[in-house]
């Protein structure tokens, strides 16, 4: 029987990709965004899914809900994951230690001590670590550690590392109860990595992942599920074979246009190239990225929420317009076959709030191997 887990603030799944991909049954997943709702549910037909703020959501609720589905309630949990909202924590634009969603942590903590899983995971920026100098990462530790979990000591795992090809530093904190193991929870090894011993392990670029889609894309403004192109026509790399699985045809291949004057701009920039080397005529103000054509032969740099109103930092590396939905979720490491839902806007903001399937996947694995060594002793 494969293990069960809880995934929450699930988004649009990307957590819960990763540990379905490490053979671990997702059956209850909360979120409160209706637009990933849509692509969730979609791409997770026998998950149990609610929409609706985790704060109003009981131990109750959850065991009602498993209980009419699957005839067991929560003591039959093995894992509980969570990915927090992270914006007031993140260093990417201005930290916000008032913000609101810093607190929706504590959410994840209070269900954890309530239901009492064998292991949990949690995902977040690794700004966490540093903010109100170390506080909030301390508080975390000793919550858990009271409710009764040996923890690990937090890691900073970068996506690159393990197979996505992206740079994508997140924080996790792992924890197992202590009526289960003496030891904490050991994280997976990179797998794409130079390490001590100077073994090689190759990082997968933008051209790797991407360079099988084609220069079209869709011109639509209703976007849906149904809309579709091909591939080009060459062989794949082992990174795009992982990708398209048994698809035939490219989905959410669409991407945002851009006015005749930015589209002058991106057509000056070359491989790898930032808006200062644009002529002195075509410069212009933003942030130190913003109108940057990515590199085909390096990992891309972070993908994030920002990407549904303005895709002027993520450039093609060929092609003269922003990469498209789907080159998006092949650089989170999501397959062709999960299928992005709601308007272009909601499809690029649930890509870039998500956990990297491949990474999930990883510490899925590796969780997975810890568990079946505790039952074997």
């Amino acid at each position: 029987m494969p293990y069960k887990a809880l995934d929450f603030f699930a988004g649009a799944g990307g957590l819960s990709e990763g540990l379905r991909m490490a053979k671990i049954q997702v059956i209850y997943a909360n979120e409160i965004d209706k637009w990933a709702k849509m692509t969730y549910e979609y791409n997770h037909k026998d998950t149990i899914f609610h929409c609706g703020d985790i704060t109003k959501l009981t131990v109750n609720n959850i065991n009602s809900a498993l209980q009419k589905k699957f005839g067991f309630g929560v003591e039959n949990i093995d894992i509980m994951a969570g990915g927090p909202p992270c914006q007031g924590f993140s260093i990417i634009g201005q930290r916000n230690i008032d913000d609101p969603r810093n607190h929706l942590f504590r959410e994840f903590l209070r269900l954890v001590k309530q239901i009492k899983p064998k292991i949990f995971i949690m995902e977040n920026v690794f700004g966490l670590l540093s903010i109100q100098n170390g506080k909030v990462k301390d508080e975390i530790i000793e919550v858990f550690t009271k409710a009764g979990y040996i923890m690990a000591e937090p890691k900073v795992l970068s996506s690159c590392d393990f197979g996505v090809p992206q740079i994508r530093r997140r924080v996790f904190f792992l924890g197992i109860r202590k009526d289960l193991s003496s030891f904490p929870l050991v994280y997976p090894l990179p797998t794409h990595k130079v390490i001590s011993d100077n073994k090689a392990f190759k990082l997968i670029t933008v051209k790797d992942a991407i360079s099988d889609l084609p220069e079209k894309v869709i011109e639509s403004s209703g976007i849906d599920a149904g809309e579709v192109v091909s591939y080009n026509n060459n062989t794949p790399t082992n990174y795009q074979s992982l990708m398209r699985g048994n698809c035939k045809t490219v989905y959410n291949h669409h991407t945002k246009r851009l006015l005749e004057t930015r589209m002058e701009r991106i057509s000056k920039l070359s491989e790898g190239a930032t808006k200062e080397s644009l002529p002195k005529e075509l410069q212009t103000g933003g942030h130190e990225n913003k109108y940057r054509r990515l590199s085909f032969n390096e990992p891309s740099p972070t993908l994030t929420a920002h990407m549904s109103k303005d895709l002027s930092d993520f450039i093609h590396p060929k092609y003269n317009r922003p990469i498209t939905v789907r080159e998006a979720a092949r650089i989170q490491s999501f397959s062709d076959n999960y299928i992005f839902l709601g308007s272009e806007f909601q499809q690029l903001k649930q890509i870039g709030n998500a956990v990297p399937p491949l990474l999930a996947k990883a510490i899925g694995n590796s969780i997975v191997e810890q568990l079946k060594s505790i039952e074997i002793l």
